[in-house]
């Protein structure tokens, strides 16, 4: 049995280590992988428990629709439904769709939308910052997806629908970013915040350093109530 386990682990650590995570894979290949994986890890399954048709028929189901979900993703379809989640994730933000025709009008926006937050300005720039770096990877899996997808219209119309949308709400945030990075009140938040982490990294020391006295008077405590107790059954 430990043996069978063995190959099981080893054949799927050389499947999923084989597959390519740049490289472009046809849909053939995806029902390929797919069967190949469920065929072989039910076979293993089967043996493992003692020839139980039902434990080899889950087994092969599960990893079967593992390996589907894992291969679909680096299909010309599965790059282009990962950068449509990335778009619509960083089209959450506000900032990707409004522009302001003033320097008052966008801050007043900024302290509208992080009226919660003690430093908006900062708190605005770290979710920016965050937006913007989901943007240029769905432009990057838009390419990926365009020249793997041998020339199928539907694929590239999609591509060419999403990339000026992801463009031109990249252009809005970063925009953002460069007014919040020359307000004097940012640079303010961010000495603010570093302070408070300063403060929380020292407590967090102190209340390590009080814990660890607490434990050695601990032990101190019942090392003299064991030599107490020693000394009175004598």
């Amino acid at each position: 049995m430990i043996i069978h386990l063995r190959k099981l682990i080893l054949f799927l650590s050389l499947f999923f280590g084989f597959v390519p995570s740049t490289q472009p894979i046809s849909q053939n290949a995806v029902y390929a992988g797919t069967f190949g994986t469920g065929l072989g890890v039910g076979l293993l399954s089967y043996k493992i428990a003692g020839k139980s048709l039902i434990v080899g028929a889950i087994a092969a189901a599960g990893s079967g629709f593992i390996a589907y979900q894992i291969l679909s993703q680096f299909t010309a379809e599965g790059r282009l439904a990962r950068a449509r989640v990335k778009f619509d994730y960083m089209s959450r933000s506000y900032f990707s769709s409004h522009e302001f025709d003033s320097e008052e009008l966008f801050f007043n926006a900024v302290q509208e939308v992080y009226v919660l937050s003690d430093l908006p300005l900062m708190t605005a720039y770290n979710d920016l910052a965050y937006y913007i770096a989901q943007g240029y990877e769905a432009l990057s899996l838009l390419d990926a997806a365009k020249s793997e997808s041998n020339f199928d219209l539907n694929i590239i119309q999609q591509c060419d629908v999403l990339i000026p949308r992801i463009h031109r709400a990249l252009s809005l945030m970063t925009e953002s970013v460069k007014r919040i990075r020359s307000s004097s009140e940012y640079i303010k938040q961010v000495k603010i915040y570093k302070e408070m982490q300063a403060a929380k990294e020292k407590l967090a020391v102190q209340q390590q350093l009080a814990n660890s006295q607490n434990q050695i008077a601990h032990a101190q405590t019942q090392m003299a109530h064991a030599q107490m107790h020693q000394a009175y059954n004598r």
